[in-house]
């Protein structure tokens, strides 16, 4: 996506002072756009390459100016991309750990960003306050959180850990999400002493961006969803009926972790065709917010079990 904007910026004869795009390093690379930084990260765990993509984009966004205009581009798995651990004492190995043991528990994806916007250098608008003198600060969202536990739909503080949004999330609430499911004590001692030492310090900087802060005034700064999980179940519904299928999107959206979440999934398919009955050439979808779990092995990143969050947007032909 950013790669679409940057040509367009292009197109309009507008200059471009920089632009960075950091993507997942097992996805095709992104087709090369003149002034484009490439920066391959990974994800679910994020590595050395996509922390030097961010501080770069932290670079530029701290050389704006009021006659800048700055576009930031997100879409899902953005948390992970532009994982930064917040402060030189925790390193990338023990953010990565921390992160792990998060997955490793049935935490819904906005408990799991909570803990992020607290370790994290950029999240919950952090990454809005590297830019103060920018004349004008754009996002564009493309959403693959459907659902949270707040029940909200596309939660813009949720996508990416939300980081161009307000946040009203404390270092207190970090701790406490970590302290629910028994994960404090296992954390790594650089992390707890960083939640500690910022826990209800007044001012601190280190804080995520408040929803009053003057950075967010709609004169000069505006978020637009692109697109989210509804539209893209749409569009696989009406591909599916231009290939002759009866398609049926399922409502109701689920979060939760992926053993437990694909049994439900099942289970509303069964359901929907059992009502429809046979004879039809049939096509059935839901969404979902998928958490998998994974075992915390080491405190390093490089190899631990696959674990994500994901959006599903797939349709089951019968």
């Amino acid at each position: 996506m950013g790669a679409e904007i940057a040509r367009v910026v292009e197109e309009l004869g507008l200059p471009l002072a920089g632009a960075v795009n950091v993507y997942r390093q097992q996805a095709e690379q992104p087709f090369p756009a003149p002034g484009i930084e490439l920066y391959a990260a990974d994800h679910p765990m994020p590595n050395e390459e996509g922390v030097r993509g961010v501080k770069r984009m932290i670079r530029l966004l701290r050389d704006a100016d009021e006659k800048t205009l700055v576009i930031a581009t997100i879409s899902g798995g953005g948390s992970a991309l532009m994982g930064v651990p917040a402060d030189d004492s925790i390193s990338l190995a023990d953010y990565c750990h921390t992160c792990a043991l998060l997955l490793s528990v049935p935490a819904a994806i906005d408990e799991v960003n909570c803990v992020r916007k607290h370790i994290d250098l950029t999240k919950g608008g952090r990454f809005r306050k590297c830019a103060p003198n920018a004349g004008a600060f754009v996002t564009l969202a493309v959403s693959d959180v459907p659902v949270c536990s707040s029940g909200l739909s596309d939660d813009p503080s949720v996508i990416a850990s939300g980081p161009t949004i307000g946040d009203n999330s404390t270092f207190a609430d970090a701790k406490a999400v970590l302290t629910k499911f028994h994960i404090w004590d296992s954390c790594p001692a650089s992390v707890r002493a960083y939640l500690e030492r910022n826990q209800g310090v007044v001012g601190t900087t280190n804080e995520t961006l408040r929803p009053d802060s003057c950075l967010l005034r709609s004169d000069i700064s505006q978020y637009v969803m692109m697109s989210n999980n509804d539209q893209a179940m749409r569009c696989a519904a009406d591909v599916a009926r231009s290939l002759g299928y009866d398609a049926e999107l399922v409502p109701q959206k689920i979060d939760g972790e992926v053993t437990q979440v694909r049994l439900d999934v099942v289970a509303l398919l069964i359901a929907v065709r059992w009502r429809s009955g046979c004879g039809k050439r049939q096509a059935s979808g839901c969404s979902s917010t998928l958490t998998r779990k994974l075992r915390p092995q080491s405190r390093g990143c490089a190899s631990p079990p696959t674990a994500s969050t994901a959006t599903v947007a797939a349709l089951a032909p019968w």
